[in-house]
């Protein structure tokens, strides 16, 4: 039985002193995860912690080849969680014979219903390398702390890859390796600014001009428009109850889908979407996986 965790270097020192006189006590090493960066990043990393056991059948259920037992360490959030089957490995099994003081015993490989039992090697898991360029990281971070801002930035390439993912603000992912606090945990869960929620992905925003790619694509593929096609774009327009503006004071005037693009021109592409309809609109954006909730995981 467990008694506790986390020891001290005292608690150990004075643990063996009184280890001769109380069979059965033993102390055990282990490895902890350690997060480097701190509170840089560690929505994007996650976190890990004991498995629930609600979560034990679960599990079980959804990584064949693997086995859960209480006590496991698992992921909880962020890529820890998402790359739980990657980098997780399998246990090993080592058989030790103890006598009736709980004391180790050293005989030979005992015959257990008939069976000779064997030790088995653990195996690692598989090491995971991210495309995040740790200075480029460091710098967004330090700039977000320094400025008490509240929200988030990606830095990526063209190609897609990540190069800075942060969220602020922030905790310390370590502080759950070791054993979260049930005053600390309560304090992040009541925090009004949400610092274990990752506000990348999962705080909602208005999709601003990145959706005005989706709307050229479905416009000139439903034949709304041609790439030739002009559109006046004036300052404003009324659609429904309010008026609506556009980037540019004065408006962009005569333009086609290509400058509406260069220049991200509310007008033009609100007058796409009125032309589109809502059905139309959603039967293209959902194949881009727009509204919905999505798990990504790498192969092995």
């Amino acid at each position: 039985m467990k008694l506790k965790d986390n020891l001290t270097r005292d608690e150990v020192f004075r643990l063996k002193r009184i280890r001769l006189d109380t069979p059965g006590l033993e102390i055990r090493e282990t490895v902890i995860r350690s997060y480097p960066l701190k509170d840089n990043g560690s929505q994007l990393f996650g976190y890990v912690g004991e498995i629930s056991k609600k979560q034990i059948p679960i599990y079980n259920q959804l990584y064949k080849g693997l086995t859960f037992d209480q006590g496991d360490i698992v992921g909880k959030s962020g890529l820890e969680e998402v790359l739980e089957r990657e980098i997780r490995g399998q246990d090993g099994l080592q058989l030790v014979q103890v006598d009736a003081y709980g004391r180790e015993t050293q005989t030979q490989t005992p015959n257990i219903y008939g069976e000779q039992i064997k030790d088995q090697e653990s195996v690692p898991g598989y090491t995971t390398v991210l495309t995040i360029d740790k200075s480029i990281q460091e710098a967004a971070y330090k700039k977000f702390v320094a400025d008490g801002r509240i929200g988030a930035v990606v830095a990526m390439r063209s190609n897609g890859e990540v190069l800075a993912w942060v969220s602020t603000p922030s905790f310390n992912p370590n502080e759950f390796a070791a054993g979260i606090t049930p005053q600390l945990w309560s304090a992040l869960v009541n925090d009004a600014n949400k610092p274990l929620r990752n506000k990348v992905i999962q705080d909602y925003f208005s999709p601003g001009s990145t959706f005005k790619g989706y709307m050229a694509a479905t416009s000139l593929q439903e034949k709304v428009i041609t790439p030739s096609t002009i559109i006046n774009c004036p300052g404003s327009i009324h659609f429904g109850k309010r008026d609506y503006h556009d980037s540019l004071k004065g408006g962009h005037g005569n333009i086609t889908v290509y400058e509406a693009l260069e220049r991200s021109s509310n007008i033009f592409f609100y007058k796409m979407g009125i032309a589109l309809g809502i059905d139309k609109m959603y039967a293209y954006i959902s194949q881009f996986g727009i509204g919905q909730k999505n798990r990504y995981r790498i192969a092995s």
